[in-house]
């Protein structure tokens, strides 16, 4: 702080210049224009009310130079030679518009303005002074927003900002284009307006009314005489708002640290005379003066001393003049930031001192030449220094340290000044090592020796080097003991990939290590302090010879040698992932007996190379979940495929479980799977799938694929190669048909593992004649009129061979009977013969039988010789393929009275169950209508078989098992309902598909 006596009058300077310049402290409301000395005569009259008044006629004109719109509720306006109450107040309801005016005059009653006018009580203050004054606005909580001094204010006119809100105040008549003396309410620009025509335009109640625009003032032709300097040759040269916390922050050396009591304002003397302080004041802006620090009368400020005020306590141990307050300076100094005010026993302001300062600084700020400055920046060393001058330092030193390697000692900094050397230890302090091999900085400003030699020690702050010093590390006498290397190199890696080595050592001494390449590839690093070895695998294979060495900085010394083979990156690729099992036994793809989400899921490898791989170490991860690993020596032959399922008991000798799911489990439609080398630095293959539904099967060709997409078969393969469709043929190669009959088309494909199964494709089959046969949409071949053709099947990459069609009419319709088999009623007295006549007779099979009695005849023709006097029943059975028709006849004997027919069930059906097709058999007792309808279980009409007039005797119709639109009905149990003229029965019937 010495230096702050030696510049004492450039500080003079600068306090004098605060002295008469405005002070803007933070609000965009500014003092514009003052009238502190109106002219003579009706000139002077400026509030316009006819009389010119010394106090009443003065004024002073705001401005609110901001965007927004400003309350000024609560605020103060007036001169510092009163108490605060004594000030004019704004009331609740005055709001100052952007870019607008008021006006506040010492009295009378103002007419004529276009803005806001507020009168004081007859003076403003106690009436601005002609020879110098000091207009203060302070805001709602005591706080400066702006302050105007003079030493002498100009004679007969107004003191006026040019350009406006700007800090150049001049006389009004050296800017105003017309020479008029003040201009209130308007921009100095502006030109004069008739006050006696002028009249006050309506204005909001709570709002002023903004000016109008006006043009830009030209600049001053001449500026105002600063104040002389003071009478005072007083600084205040150090402050302490914020005490440090503990004992450190008793400042006034009580014995208690008190946040307001140890806060302390110091002042110095800068001339060679004494100056009394008797009844002069000290306090900051957010009080009234009659709370501020009285000195008592018998203090002074001796010749270039200081004096110390501080807050409270009983302040011991000073050689300068020190004062307490009642408490606190004032209401107490903000942290942050404050003003203070020091006012002679007159009530002039002496000093007017504004600073700032960061939150919990814990130190004063101090003057130092033209600026303050924390008390503890370098070079200096306490936290504050009341009633002294700061001790400064003129070199900086560092204390050498006794360095052994191995060893750890502190760094301290000296600072050197005229009356000795102090140690220093501030935490902004940073320390280097030129050389952080012989010795390494440690945390707590602290160095530790790692082998003998000779290093810079740096210390500095900032961009400051403070001081510089040679250092010697010098060796350990003990005997030594060499490092061991405890770990062993990867002698495999792959080409165009990752090698990576981290050495682990040991030092009996527990020496720090240093680890250094004796010999090695271009491509290889090593991390001297961690030995960590690493780099890029070139693209080609070979054979890399690899030495290091580990030392202890003490002589000791250990090396290893290995040779690193790089070879071709391993063919191995994953070849197959189930995402999504299937629903029941399909996606039971473990094959342990049931199907479970996760368990079931695999993941399958396949060698594509020549050479067996190992994948031993190799690790299967979807990057979630815990990766699946390989145990050693896993080895998987050319051509091979390994399995890793999600859980289960897999059986293989190349299947794994990784323990109940792969990761996390994998995503039916998205998901990552990647396969890691051993080092966990290659990344061997990559397979990922994004699917916009659940596949329900596995995927193939790197996640483009399903696994039964034609031409696949089976929703899986694990540890099988996937069958690929290798030919295709049509079901049958010549299809027999009846007319109307109806056969589902579909393909044979037999695959690369030898089995031949159903093909779904989306062939296209053409029928070389619609008329005989036809096929629909839904690959249903349909059999229209006898005859025969072809179909042929179109298939993209696959010949197929057409197949045949023969379409035959209905049994029923190609045979006729002799006698008719309506005929029921015939004589058994005579021989009958029975003829059973067709197109293609050999083709057929006849089965008779005499009264329930098969007989051996299997011709077409049958000779039937009564026996006896009684009546016979001869029923043949005609069978030709799946087709079967029955008829029978009844023979009477000649005496006995024809009767009908009885029937114990008017209603049967044969075959039951059936596939393709069944008969329904009936009676008619006499000619009528008769209905046969079919029906499902749920009473939904099927089929109508019958809906006609039938002849006497027995029918059989036949169905195909076809609903009403001719499609094929499905598996299930239907209902017959027979309905004649005399009868309504119902059957039941199986149809299995």
């Amino acid at each position: 702080m010495a230096d702050r006596i030696s510049f004492t009058q450039p500080l003079t300077i600068v306090l004098l210049t605060m002295w008469w310049t405005s002070i803007p402290i933070g609000a965009d409301i500014a003092i514009d224009e003052v009238l502190a000395d109106p002219p003579a005569g009706a000139a002077g009259d400026a509030n316009r009310d006819g009389v010119r008044t010394s106090y009443q006629d003065e004024f002073i004109e705001l401005f609110n130079a901001g965007p927004d719109t400003v309350s000024l509720a609560g605020w103060r306006l007036g001169d510092d030679d009163g108490a605060l109450h004594t000030l004019f107040v704004f009331a609740d309801s005055v709001r100052l518009a952007p870019q607008s005016r008021l006006l506040l005059f010492g009295g009378g009653a103002p007419t004529g303005f276009a803005v806001p006018v507020f009168v004081d009580d007859g003076r403003i203050g106690n009436g601005l002074s002609n020879s110098g004054d000091r207009i203060t606005l302070l805001d709602a909580a005591g706080d400066t927003v702006d302050s105007i001094a003079l030493a002498k204010w100009p004679k007969d006119q107004s003191l006026v900002r040019t350009p406006t809100s700007s800090d150049s105040l001049v006389p009004h008549t050296t800017v105003s284009p017309t020479g008029e003396p003040f201009s209130p309410g308007r921009a100095i620009s502006t030109t004069a307006i008739d006050s006696a025509s002028a009249t006050p335009e309506p204005q909001p109640p709570n709002e002023t009314i903004a000016p109008p625009e006006t043009p830009e003032p030209q600049p001053p032709n001449e500026t105002i005489t600063p104040r002389p300097e003071p009478d005072w040759p007083i600084l205040i040269t150090e402050v302490l708002a914020d005490p440090p916390s503990g004992a450190a922050g008793d400042a006034n050396q009580d014995g208690t640290r008190s946040t307001y009591e140890d806060e302390f304002v110091e002042f110095h003397n800068t001339s060679a005379d004494t100056i009394p302080l008797a009844g002069w004041l000290l306090g900051d802006d957010d009080v009234e003066t009659s709370a501020y620090f009285r000195f008592p009368e018998n203090a002074f400020l001796p010749p270039k001393g200081f004096a110390v005020v501080f807050g409270g306590g009983a302040p011991t141990g000073f050689t300068a003049p020190v004062f307490t307050d009642n408490g606190r300076i004032g209401n107490g100094l903000t942290n942050t930031g404050d003003r203070l005010l020091l006012l002679n026993a007159a009530a002039d302001t002496v000093l007017d001192f504004t600073f700032t300062s960061r939150t919990k600084l814990g130190a004063s700020i101090v003057r130092s030449k033209t600026h303050y400055i924390p008390h503890n920046q370098l070079p200096g060393r306490d936290l504050f220094s009341p009633g002294q001058t700061r001790k400064k330092y003129d070199r900086f030193s560092i204390l050498a340290p006794d360095l052994v390697e191995g060893t750890i000692a502190n760094l301290t900094l000296i600072g050197h000044n005229s009356t000795g050397a102090d140690s220093l230890a501030t935490p902004d302090l940073q320390w280097i090592s030129t050389d952080p091999r012989i010795a390494l900085i440690r945390p707590g400003s602290s160095i530790r020796g790692l082998r003998p030699g000779h290093t810079y020690l740096q210390c500095w702050q900032g961009s400051l080097l403070l001081a510089q010093l040679e250092i010697e590390v010098r060796s350990f006498e003990p005997p030594n003991t060499s490092p061991i290397i405890i770990s062993q190199p990867d002698t495999l890696a792959f080409t165009g990939g990752w090698y990576r080595y981290s050495v682990r050592a040991t030092d009996p001494e527990h020496h720090t290590l240093v680890f250094t390449f004796v010999q090695a590839p271009d491509w290889l690093d090593l991390d001297g302090l961690s030995g960590l070895i690493q780099g890029r695998t070139p693209l080609t294979s070979g054979v890399f010879e690899i030495a290091f060495e580990a030392a202890d900085g003490r002589g000791g010394l250990s090396a290893q040698r290995y040779n690193l083979h790089l070879v071709p990156r391993p063919k191995v690729r994953i070849d197959e992932v189930l995402s999504d099992p299937p629903p029941g036994a399909p996606g039971d793809a473990n094959q342990d007996g049931h199907r479970h989400t996760y368990e079931d899921e695999f993941v399958e490898l396949y060698n594509a190379d020549q050479i067996p791989i190992d994948l031993g170490g190799i690790s299967l991860s979807d990057g979630d979940g815990s990766p699946f690993t390989f145990p050693r020596s896993t080895i998987l032959a050319p051509g091979g495929r390994a399995v890793v399922f999600g859980g289960g008991n897999p059986r293989g000798s190349l299947f794994f479980s990784a323990g109940g799911r792969i990761g996390d489990g994998l995503g039916n439609r998205r998901d990552e799977i990647v396969l890691i080398g051993a080092s966990g630095l290659d990344t061997l293959d990559r397979f990922a799938y994004d699917l916009d539904r659940d596949p329900n099967q596995s995927l193939v060709d790197d996640g483009h694929t399903m696994h039964a997409a034609w031409p696949g078969r089976d929703p899986s393969s694990p540890g099988l190669p996937r069958p690929l469709l290798q030919t295709l043929r049509p079901s049958h190669r010549r299809l027999n048909l009846v007319q109307g009959q109806h056969r589902r088309l579909h393909l044979l494909g037999r695959y690369s593992d030898g089995k031949e199964s159903p093909a779904a494709t989306d062939a296209i089959w053409t029928s070389s004649d619609s008329r005989v046969a036809s096929i629909s949409q839904d690959g249903t071949l349909i059999a229209i009129n006898p005859g025969t053709c072809q179909f042929s099947i179109h298939l993209d990459h696959f010949a197929i061979a057409p197949c045949s069609v023969q379409v035959r009419a209905p049994l029923a319709t190609s045979i006729r009977f002799a006698p008719a088999w309506d005929e029921t009623t015939l004589s058994s007295t005579r021989r009958h013969p029975f003829i059973v006549r067709s197109k293609h007779s050999t083709k057929q099979s006849y089965y008779w039988s005499l009264n329930g009695h098969r007989l051996p005849v299997m011709a077409p023709q049958y000779l039937h010789l009564p026996s006896a006097f009684r009546t016979d029943t001869i029923h043949i059975e005609i069978r030709r393929g799946f087709e079967r028709i029955a008829r029978q006849w009844i023979l009477h004997p000649p005496a006995a009275k024809p009767r009908a027919a009885t029937h114990n069930r008017p209603l049967k059906i044969w075959p039951n169950p059936f596939n393709p097709t069944t008969k329904v058999q009936f009676y008619q007792s006499r000619r009528g209508h008769v209905q046969i309808v079919i029906y499902d279980l749920k009473g939904q009409r099927v089929q109508v078989l019958a809906d006609a007039s039938f002849n006497a005797g027995s029918h059989q119709i036949s169905w195909n098992g076809s609903d009403q639109r001719g499609h094929l009905a499905a598996t299930g149990i239907y209902f017959v309902r027979l309905t004649t003229h005399s009868t309504q029965t119902h059957a039941k019937l199986l149809l299995l598909r």
